[in-house]
């Protein structure tokens, strides 16, 4: 006797995505196979294939949501305290605790991963572009507000956007390479009171 077909089953696009995300993140996209990723989501390749696409689909797709929640994480804590120095050990404090994550530390999925082995392909690099500009202007924005607030003068509020950026790419490379939480949050504390500075 023939026994009836089970359900397909079912997933949460979210976590699934999420799974996915993790493994990139942490092996890299040359380094991850179709197998890693049907593994790490619970999905078989022609579901997997139906729900996202292929492997540099889905890279892409995880590269965008983790640009979205970073930016929007970014956003708060940057203009949520009106004391500049303390809005910029919040904002490096929160990407250092996403860069630590995992065992060895992941680093920042945008520097320490898409940068590294997927700058081949033209619409990653578009994106980390895109990535890198938003940055710039967002860490540029707070500092012109600082001006606004007279705490800094104008001339120092452009200079001192791609700066600050340029801070969280080294945290990113720091903590991928395996520095301790303490020293890195020293770091942080050290580079906001010179980015501080009138």
């Amino acid at each position: 006797m023939n026994r009836p077909r089970g359900r397909p089953r079912k997933y949460d696009p979210d976590k699934a995505l999420d799974a996915a995300g993790t493994v990139l993140w942490e092996r890299g996209f040359s380094a991850t196979s179709l197998t890693d990723l049907c593994e790490a989501t619970g999905m078989n390749r022609p579901s997997l294939y139906a729900a996202f696409g292929d492997k540099r689909t889905i890279f892409l797709r995880v590269l965008e949501r983790f640009i979205e929640r970073m930016a929007a994480a970014a956003g708060e804590a940057l203009f949520a305290e009106p004391d500049l120095e303390r809005a910029l050990v919040g904002f490096y404090y929160q990407a250092l605790e996403v860069y630590l994550t995992g065992t060895p530390h992941r680093g920042c999925m945008v520097i320490s991963t898409a940068s590294v082995d997927a700058t081949g392909d033209e619409e990653v690099r578009k994106l980390l572009m895109k990535t890198l500009h938003q940055l710039d202007s967002v860490l540029g924005e707070r500092f012109r507000r600082a001006v606004a607030d007279g705490v800094l003068g104008a001339e120092d509020a452009e200079v001192r956007g791609p700066i600050a950026a340029a801070i969280l790419t080294s945290i990113s490379v720091r903590a991928r390479a395996g520095q301790s939480r303490r020293s890195l949050r020293a770091f942080v504390r050290k580079s906001a009171r010179f980015l501080a500075r009138a």
